[in-house]
């Protein structure tokens, strides 16, 4: 069953024909969802591919 959609929030999610969203009201849940963001980017030990590197001659 499709909801509808609700007013532009935060953080909108639609999941198993319901959406879920953060108020942009919401502080507290706000900064709450940011610092746990920010735990797990700090907590990521994946490896990251470099880019490669690509060399100008300039004469």
């Amino acid at each position: 069953m499709l909801k509808i959609r609700p007013l532009p929030m935060r953080l909108l999610r639609y999941h198993t024909g319901h959406w879920y969203w953060i108020d942009q009201d919401d502080v507290d849940t706000i900064e709450l969802i940011s610092f746990v963001m920010l735990l797990l980017n700090v907590a990521d030990t994946t490896n990251s591919t470099q880019l490669p590197i690509i060399t100008i001659a300039s004469s």
